[in-house]
């Protein structure tokens, strides 16, 4: 009983030190939502307990995977009522003009930025969906962003524009306060398309190779003043080096990092800061001017060259009451 106590102790007292990396489980694919601990830094340790997707997906406590028929996007039974507009412009998957001029940023949803792997594809798809046809523009909460753009939810023959492309695989959900509105139906339009494996969730062949290790989304002292402090560090867990080049990181928002040449040694490891620095072989720079994953919640995307899924990470985050 002494020795079982023993062990116990010192295995918490590692974790209370934030001793990680290699001697934890390497986290890969997809995730089930993750507890944290208000107030520490260990709480961004990935558990050991979080099973990879697959095995996710077939324990008999998960919901059944929908079938493609389910994830089909229903006309509203209630009609929507708000400003009715043609739409002559699409811009990208997530933005469109409007005949009086006025450019709308559709709510819930954020699609490929320009250059990005499935842009192109999520362009195309919204302007099916909405160009040259008399959409109904219904706001939330807020009227405008900070852009001047009206933060609408777009509707076309009672279908909700955003809500299809979600369940497409085009688009991410994402969610600013207080337009939360549609939040219950997005997500779940989301995970269909998600279990599908569709689109921007179509799973590349790497994604039992690259995982977290560590994920330092809450940077010691004030996030705006110690950007290096937070950081997130990947391992290579299979026995072949593999080239990142041109894979993507990205968080809810629009934040996105492409890596540039960069090989991946067997068993390796890389850090990825937020701030700036000089590029080594075991740490790479975002280079931005503030911080990028949000201590309240976030979620951790990263693609490959091709546009094919290697983990989504969701963290529930904690309030600040200091």
């Amino acid at each position: 009983m002494k020795d079982r106590l023993l062990v116990v102790c010192l295995v918490l007292a590692a974790f209370a030190a934030g001793i990680l990396v290699s001697d934890y489980p390497l986290f890969t694919g997809n995730v089930i939502k993750q507890p944290i601990v208000p107030g520490t830094n260990e709480s961004n340790v990935i558990p050991a307990i979080i099973p990879p997707i697959s095995t996710v997906q077939s324990s008999p406590s998960q919901s059944p995977i929908p079938s493609p028929e389910s994830c089909i996007v229903q006309k509203s039974a209630n009609p929507p009522t708000g400003y009715s507009a043609i739409v002559s412009k699409v811009v990208d998957g997530d933005t469109i003009d409007i005949q009086d001029g006025q450019r709308v940023r559709l709510l819930g949803i954020n699609t490929p930025e320009k250059a990005q792997p499935y842009f192109e594809e999520a362009t195309a798809r919204m302007k099916e969906l909405v160009l040259g046809k008399t959409a109904i523009l219904v706001m939330d909460k807020s009227d405008k962003d900070k852009y001047g753009r009206l933060l609408r939810h777009v509707y076309v023959d009672g279908v909700n524009a955003g809500e299809v492309m979600l369940s497409e695989g085009y688009a991410n959900a994402f969610f600013i306060s207080p337009d939360l509105g549609q939040k219950e139906e997005f997500e779940r339009a989301e995970e269909c398309a998600r279990t599908q494996g569709v689109g921007i969730w179509n799973t590349s062949n790497y994604t039992d190779c690259i995982g977290i290790a560590y994920f330092e989304y809450n940077a010691p002292g004030d996030d705006r003043y110690n950007l290096n402090g937070e950081y997130v560090k990947f391992k290579n867990s299979c026995d072949f080096a593999i080239s990142l080049k041109g894979w993507s990181v990205k968080d809810e928002a629009t934040h996105i990092y492409e890596f540039p040449t960069f090989v991946l040694s067997p068993q390796q490891m890389v850090t990825l800061f937020t701030g700036s620095g000089s590029n080594s072989a075991d740490s790479l720079y975002w280079g931005q001017s503030s911080s990028v994953w949000n201590n309240d919640g976030d979620t951790l995307y990263m693609w490959d060259s091709e546009g094919k899924m290697i983990i989504r990470w969701r963290y529930e985050g904690f309030q600040n009451t200091g």
